[in-house]
Parts: structure tokens; C-alpha cells; sequence
């Protein structure tokens, strides 16, 4: 199997960091701002759901339950059919251009290891004792938000549907990534060609291209998944408030508004922190794994050049610019939005609520 460890090296290193960094400012050692999430979440106040009070959820609360409950199912499908194709078209491209004498033994090996690693992300999820949770990070929490929409919102099955969508996550990263490392390696035959680094690099952006795709789908998932619960708890705030004003109680009224400003106003940001974490880590993994491997191919393309300039009487750069192998920086200005997309869309996803 021939492939080329730099961007497996660089995605992995860029984890480590992103780990660290989530260790030291959410840590239990750090100052973090959602410390008191765990106690406003197990409140008694939160047990009043509209899946507990069927009588309460009538009108506005039921309305926007239903949108923001819409929003996060269709997101959901999208998210896991765009996962779907994208693990075929990687799989395909794997195997296309793998230098193996069996492409299809050496894709097989590979599903072998990602149903593995499949299976043990499956196990951390239901076990609860996630990467997050151990460090201490206020991520940890995103499991007990999910355990709130599972238990009080009637919605029995998201658990399982969270955790396929993590083992979906995980596969399309390493598989993107082995399919970028296996398509910049060096050529079966031992000698690069202007055509084969021609459909390399065609190959690559399309790569790039299909990896914003699903990473921004992704980003909106997210986005998506978290602001259920806070639409539903706000607009709870607020009927407690009405409730409150209307029938003159001045105990109740306090009350609302005390537990409205920590409970309410913390899930809209948290959701809103999720969100940037997510398209944020995206966008620094497409950075790594697509930026070494066209700095591969770019090495690649100038070896090539003046190798085969030498009796042709012309500059590299003109060898280059006649065989289309032009890499300049003005080239990959497209292909930076793109791997800057989830980002992008995770920063307009901050501000949006349903």
C-alpha cells in the first residue's frame, strides 16, 4: 500500500493540538464560564418540559419546538446521506488511485480498521466517557444536553442517531484523509508524468471540493442539533414570565427571570460555542491534510519542471504554464474559501436562532 504519511502526520498533529488547546480552556485546572451548567441543568425547574405539561406546549411553545425539532431532523438526514455518498466516492477514489498490486484488498483493510475505530467511538459514546469528559471540558456537557432532548423531549432515539452520526463523522475524516494521502504518493511506476500530475491535482480539488461540502452540511448539523433545546427552553422562559405577569404573583415572576438569564441565555450560547468549536476544527483539519498535500504535489510539479525544461530552452515556470501545472497562490485563492467554508458558515450559524 503507497501513501504518503505527511498529511496523515499533519491531521494528527493539528488533533493533538485542538485537544490541548479544549484541555486548557475548558479544563477543570482553567477558568471556564459554563461550570454551573451541570447544576441549572439538573434544576427541578427544567423537568417542566413540553413533554411532561402536554397542556403547557400548546401554541407558540409547540410551534417553535416543531420548527427547531424540523430544523435538527432535516439537517440530520442531509448530514448523514451527504456522509453516506462521500464515504463511496472516497472509498472509489482510494482505490483508484492506491499504488497497490490489490487496490481492492488494501480498501478492504482499510473499512477493517474503520469499522473498528467505528466501533470503539460507539462504545466511548455509550459508556460516556468521552475525551471531553475525562479532560474536564465544557464540551462534556454536550452529552447532557443530548440526555435532556432524549429524556424530556419525547425523543427516545436521538441517542442512537448522535452516535451514528459520530462513527459517520470519524469515517469520512480518515477516510478523506487516506484517500488524499494515497493520491499525492509517488507513482507505481516510479516516474511522474505532466498528465498523471495533471489528474492528481484535478483529483485533489475535487477531493477539496467534495470535503467542504460535507463539512459544512456537517457545521449546520451541529448548529442545528444545539439550538433545539435552547429555542425550546427560551420560549419556556418566557411563557413562565407571561404566566408569572398575568396572574400578579410576584414570587413567580423573579423566579422566571432569575432562572431565564443563566438557563436560557447560556444554552443559546453554548450551542453557539459548539458550533464555532465544530466549523472551527473543521476548517483547521482540511487545512492540514489539503495544504501539505498540495505542497506535495507542488514539489512534485517543480521537480518535474526542471527535469524536463532542460533541453527544451525554456524557464520552468513556462514548462509549467504550458502543461497546465501552473501552482501559483493566485491558483488556490477558490480553494481557501473552501477550506475556510465550515468556519465561515460556523461563525453565521452563531447568530442565527430559531
Amino acid at each position: 500500500m503507497s501513501l504518503n504519511w505527511l498529511p496523515i502526520l499533519s491531521l494528527a498533529t493539528v488533533f493533538l493540538l485542538v485537544v490541548a488547546a479544549n484541555a486548557a480552556v475548558f479544563g477543570t485546572r482553567g477558568p471556564s464560564r459554563l461550570t454551573n451548567l451541570d447544576a441549572l441543568l439538573s434544576t427541578s425547574w427544567i423537568d417542566r418540559t413540553p413533554g411532561i405539561e402536554p397542556a403547557k406546549a400548546i401554541g407558540v411553545l409547540a410551534l417553535r419546538d416543531a420548527s427547531a425539532r424540523l430544523a435538527w431532523m432535516v439537517t440530520g438526514i442531509i448530514q448523514t446521506f451527504s456522509f453516506s455518498v462521500f464515504l463511496c466516492y472516497t472509498s472509489l477514489l482510494f482505490r483508484r488511485t492506491i499504488g497497490a498490486k490489490n487496490p481492492v484488498g488494501s480498501l478492504v483493510i482499510v473499512w477493517i480498521v474503520l469499522l473498528v475505530l467505528g466501533g470503539l467511538q460507539f462504545i466511548v459514546d455509550h459508556t460516556e466517557s468521552s475525551l471531553d469528559q475525562s479532560m474536564g471540558s465544557g464540551l462534556a456537557y454536550a452529552g447532557k444536553l443530548n440526555k435532556i432532548m432524549y429524556n424530556k423531549f419525547d425523543v427516545p432515539w436521538l441517542n442512537w442517531v448522535v452516535k451514528g452520526e459520530n462513527v459517520l463523522a470519524i469515517w469520512v475524516i480518515i477516510l478523506g484523509t487516506l484517500a488524499a494521502s494515497a493520491m499525492i504518493a509517488d507513482a507505481s511506476s516510479g516516474d511522474h508524468t505532466a498528465e498523471w500530475l495533471k489528474d492528481r491535482i484535478k483529483q485533489l480539488r475535487n477531493l477539496l471540493t467534495a470535503s467542504a461540502i460535507v463539512l459544512v452540511i456537517g457545521v449546520v448539523q451541529v448548529s442545528a442539533e444545539y439550538r433545539w433545546p435552547a429555542a425550546v427552553v427560551q420560549e419556556r422562559v418566557n411563557q413562565e414570565k407571561s404566566d408569572a405577569s398575568k396572574s400578579g404573583d410576584k414570587v413567580s415572576l423573579p423566579l422566571a427571570e432569575k432562572v431565564s438569564l443563566p438557563l436560557a441565555d447560556t444554552l443559546t450560547n453554548f450551542a453557539s460555542a459548539v458550533t464555532l468549536m465544530a466549523g472551527g476544527t473543521f476548517t483547521l483539519f482540511m487545512f492540514a491534510i489539503f495544504g501539505t498535500s498540495f505542497l506535495v504535489l507542488r514539489r512534485k510539479v517543480e521537480s518535474l519542471a526542471y527535469d524536463r525544461c532542460g533541453g527544451l530552452g525554456v524557464t520552468p515556470e513556462v514548462w509549467q504554464e504550458r502543461n497546465g501545472l501552473t501552482l501559483s497562490i493566485s491558483e488556490w485563492y477558490g480553494d481557501l474559501t473552501k477550506v475556510i467554508g465550515p468556519l465561515t458558515i460556523a461563525i453565521l450559524g452563531s447568530f442565527i436562532k430559531f
